[in-house]
């Protein structure tokens, strides 16, 4: 599956995407002197597929009711979802400079304050019964709309 929105940048990009995504994590974790180190760096990979090749998202069709949509469950690894959207242009990756600080909205879970996060998480499993929402809504819209065509 080809992605409308991010280039593939093929095994050899993904795996230095990787590796520079580990040192951001590490970097911003160690700043902060706080966050989920094992987590955040188990799931980078996945999060790397995920939305350098295969999610139809970005912060040009956020809003867009046709993109693809992600959900953190494992809610207390967000420093890696943190510098995904850092590096896929939802802000500025400076911003990560105050995670885990007073007031920041970079805290220890997705919160929909940051720009990209689809949907606050933190307690594990919340992940499966947002989704199944999101997906019965989603399909009860489109249902209304052809409903009111006619």
């Amino acid at each position: 599956m080809e992605s409308k929105l991010n280039t593939p940048l093929g095994a050899e990009g993904l795996a230095r995407k990787s590796v520079e995504y580990r040192k951001n994590i590490l970097k911003y974790i160690f700043k902060a002197n706080a966050g989920h180190t094992g987590g955040s760096l188990s799931c980078i990979d996945i999060l790397n597929v995920l939305y350098n090749h295969v999610l139809n998202v970005g912060p040009g069709n956020f809003k867009s009711p046709d993109r693809d949509r992600y959900i953190q469950s494992k809610g207390h690894c967000v420093e890696a979802l943190f510098v995904m959207l850092a590096d896929k242009g939802f802000f500025p990756e400076s911003d990560l400079e105050i995670l885990c600080r007073y007031k920041s909205h970079y805290i220890g879970h997705p919160t929909r304050k940051v720009n990209g996060i689809e949907q606050n998480t933190g307690a594990l499993g919340d992940g499966l019964s947002l989704s199944v929402v999101l997906l019965w809504q989603q399909k009860w819209m489109i249902k209304t709309i052809e409903y009111l065509r006619f």
